[in-house]
């Protein structure tokens, strides 16, 4: 839910996005399955039986499929442009025709491969980039295939544009739910939150209704009273609030606006101050106290890092648990 859009290269160094590609590009070659290069060998057999407008195409797909591999959300757009317009206005209207791309693409094999774990962990990811409510991990020693706890979303559909199914800036970790949930649904970067373009978490907050939270400290245990509700602050949110099914997956969370309420009332000034004596010896940072207390991450730049630190964050604001 949070940007991604500097990461930590191999060497330990920030680098942005854009010069994360070059890495993507090479890691996915090495080794003794090179999904890029069977792309391109599928596309170049492709060509053989092709002629006119179709075969063109499929070269300048090959003459392209670098940059086209590695391009990152704002550069994809070009690529649309290019092979759906002009010369190709309708070259991906023939199913069967698109249907042999998408296949020359082999993402199948891709999403099945152990380097399909390269994503949520070279990211830093632990939480669904759509509704960071459910993890994406991936489990099991370095070397071999891991257990996915996580899809691969596309987030311009690849029946739609077969060409980006291994894009890097067009692969997004989600849960399973997510995934399903936005299906074949048409995005955009104009009018939906791309995780590594856009920052979800800046475009709307969770915050609870302080009348029903002081009716159920009085007595009234209903849960109900405690549903997170959501501000937009971005109208790109909003689709993707329904899309996501963003307020029906946090009705079930009302627990935790409930650990977060009573917290409230223990954790007062003295007694954050008492905390911080406690563990003065140890030169925490206010960031891993405010963890300790929220039972979470409280940092912006750390939402992903766990389910439902969104959630978490801002409702701790509302009832000044943390600053």
């Amino acid at each position: 839910m949070r940007i991604i859009n500097r990461i930590i290269d191999n060497k330990g160094n920030l680098v942005s996005f854009k010069s994360f590609g070059d890495e993507y590009l090479n890691y996915h070659k090495a080794g003794w399955t090179n999904y890029f290069d069977k792309a391109k060998n599928n596309l170049e057999n492709l060509a053989e039986e092709k002629n006119g407008n179709q075969h063109d195409f499929i070269i300048d797909l090959i003459d392209d499929l670098n940059d086209i591999i590695k391009a990152t959300p704002d550069q994809i757009p070009e690529h649309i442009i290019k092979f759906t317009t002009g010369q190709y206005l309708t070259t991906l209207n023939d199913e069967v025709f698109k249907n042999e791309i998408e296949e020359a693409f082999g993402y199948s094999a891709f999403r099945k491969s152990a380097k399909a774990s390269w994503f949520a962990e070279r990211f830093g990811i632990s939480a669904c980039l759509y509704c960071n409510a459910q993890f994406t991990l991936a489990i099991g020693k370095d070397g071999t295939k891991k257990k996915l706890l996580f899809q691969l979303d596309h987030f311009y559909n690849k029946s739609k544009f077969p060409f980006l199914s291994l894009t890097l800036g067009n692969l997004i970790p989600s849960c399973s739910t997510c995934n399903i949930s936005k299906s074949s649904k048409s995005f955009t970067l104009i009018t939906h939150i791309h995780p590594y373009h856009g920052d979800a978490n800046i475009m709307f907050d969770f915050y609870i209704d302080e009348n029903n939270a002081l009716e159920y400290l009085i007595g009234n245990r209903n849960y109900k009273l405690l549903t997170p509700k959501v501000n937009v602050v971005d109208p790109r949110f909003d689709d993707h609030k329904t899309t996501f099914g963003i307020e029906a997956i946090y009705e079930k969370h009302a627990d935790v606006v409930e650990e977060l309420l009573l917290k409230s009332l223990y954790y007062n000034k003295s007694k954050r101050e008492e905390l911080e004596m406690e563990f003065a010896d140890l030169n925490l940072s206010g960031s891993v106290i405010d963890r300790f207390v929220l039972g979470n991450y409280s940092l912006d730049s750390e939402i992903n890092k766990r389910p439902l630190s969104k959630l978490s964050k801002d409702i701790g604001k509302q009832l000044k648990i943390i600053k």
